[in-house]
């Protein structure tokens, strides 16, 4: 004769036979609902999810100007663009703060072989002539590139990302290239005052 077993786990049932529950019952179930929650919400609070589903890779490195740093007044940037034509979200790229660069997590770059494409410019306040301010508005600045197009529109800088190694690209723009005075806006000179 085989031995009877349990049909549930519990010696006790939640609800009783008089409908009424089982306060030992109601107490483990209480117990059981409050850890689901903890667990829950301590998944969600640390990041249960992969913080990089697209599987990007980080890439950082370091950008000089003739071995010197970027004048910090210049807006400096960064893109990393597929070299054999792949859709442009698998590229990545940032500002460049301090000659340093960094770009991670979902802002990384996907594996695979990228065109480099470097910016600088700098900003001039149109009504002045002088470098741009915080204070200067938006649609009173032009801005003009300080390197040559070879480094950025030309470029034929290569670097290839690959897929759980140490990913660094650290150049040296050599140039001796100089913006050509007439895109620099004049000073603008007040009108004289008539009497």
């Amino acid at each position: 004769m085989s031995p009877n077993l349990p049909l549930v786990a519990y010696d006790r049932p939640l609800i009783n036979q008089t409908g009424s529950f089982n306060m030992q019952g109601q107490i483990f179930s209480r117990v059981l609902f409050l850890q689901l929650i903890a667990t829950l919400v301590l998944c969600h609070s640390l990041g249960c999810k992969k913080a990089n589903p697209e599987g990007r890779e980080n890439v950082n490195g370091t950008i000089t100007l003739n071995g010197k740093a970027i004048d910090p007044k210049w807006t400096a940037a960064i893109s990393f663009v597929p070299a054999d034509g792949r859709g442009a979200t698998e590229g990545g790229g940032g500002q460049i703060n301090q000659g340093r660069y960094l770009l991670t997590g979902p802002d990384g770059v996907m594996p695979g072989k990228y065109r480099v494409k470097l910016f600088m410019n700098q900003y001039y306040d149109v009504k002045t002539g002088e470098p741009a301010t915080e204070n200067t508005g938006e649609f009173d600045s032009v801005h003009i590139g300080m390197i040559p197009r070879e480094f950025n529109e030309d470029s034929t800088l290569e670097f290839e990302v690959v897929k759980g190694r140490k990913n660094v690209f650290d150049y040296d723009i050599v140039t001796d290239y100089a913006p050509d005075p007439a895109s620099i806006p004049r000073t603008a000179k007040p009108k004289p005052v008539v009497q």
